[in-house]
């Protein structure tokens, strides 16, 4: 089935503003009735960042509208996400049990988000993670002594 991108991008919008998981989007809310899957939306938001199109999309969304920004007070918050394969942008931090990739968001005062960074290492120099918890070989986790 077919879906206005409209709605699309307003739940995709949704997303990124409240920061809740792509499953309790409000898909009824949202699209006012019947709409696509969350999985379905999470899937248009991937394929259009994967062809750099999200960032052309909302920032001409977000320059057509400047008027509206309210850069009074500006906020910027980070989220740690749990990894549990690995990867070049994945560490431990010493106060999380598992390893974690970072993002930084940059939003106005009304909560619009303005920039979101790349993936983030964590901020631990005892190196990366390889896919296993380093407690599941046996080892002693880098923040337990």
């Amino acid at each position: 089935a077919r879906f206005d991108l409209i709605a699309v991008v307003n739940a995709i919008h949704y997303k990124l503003q409240s920061g809740c998981r792509w499953r309790l989007l409000p898909i009824a809310h949202v699209f006012r009735g019947e709409g696509p899957s969350c999985i379905a939306v999470f899937h248009q938001y991937r394929k259009w960042c994967q062809k750099e199109e999200w960032q052309k999309i909302y920032s001409r969304i977000l320059s057509q509208d400047k008027s509206k920004l309210d850069l009074s007070i500006s906020h910027i918050d980070g989220s740690h996400t749990p990894v549990y394969r690995g990867g070049e942008k994945s560490e431990y931090q010493g106060r999380k049990k598992r390893c974690t990739t970072n993002a930084l968001f940059f939003s106005d005062n009304k909560g619009i988000p303005l920039v979101m960074s790349g993936p983030q290492s964590g901020n631990s120099s005892e190196g990366r993670c390889e896919g296993k918890e380093w407690e599941s070989r046996g080892e002693r986790t880098p923040y337990k002594k």
